[in-house]
């Protein structure tokens, strides 16, 4: 009789080892991809060159397209203004020098401000997986928009 326990409880132990090796590879197979990111790095600036400190440093990406397309149409003739999304924020150290960590693949636009001070934008910036993509002009604040070179 004791025979027959033990190897019930063999048999049942091998069920359940088999049924939770089953579900946790069921789980991995079923984990999200992982998002392709990189950095950008760059530094901000007052119109006299001078680095300011504590400004914030956002990246934003272009919205996707709504569900709705024809809930926010614009007037006829007018083309409809871009949404965009912040997908990465931070601050510039007292040297004005920033880094945007986790910024998803693709082209950015990226804005730094501070109050009193105004904002500055640098379109069109291609952020490269695994990759750190420098600003090879600082953002001046106070100067509406620049492309990057």
């Amino acid at each position: 009789m004791r025979h027959v326990n033990l190897l019930s409880m063999l048999a049942l132990t091998g069920v359940l080892a088999l049924g939770l090796a089953s579900l946790s590879t069921r789980a991995a197979d079923e984990a999200p991809a992982k998002k392709a990111v990189g950095s950008i790095s760059g530094k901000v600036v007052d119109k006299d060159g001078k680095p300011i400190a504590e400004a914030t440093v956002r990246a934003h990406m272009k919205h996707e397209a709504a569900a709705n397309p024809t809930a926010d149409q614009p007037k006829e003739g007018k083309k409809p203004a871009p949404k965009f999304e912040k997908v990465a924020e931070t601050k510039t150290a007292a040297d004005g020098t920033f880094t945007l960590a986790n910024v998803p693949e693709g082209k950015v636009r990226v804005v730094a401000w501070k109050k009193g001070f105004g904002e500055g934008v640098v379109k069109d910036v291609e952020v490269v997986a695994d990759k750190e993509t420098k600003l090879a002009d600082p953002i001046t604040l106070g100067i509406k928009e620049k492309k990057p070179k």
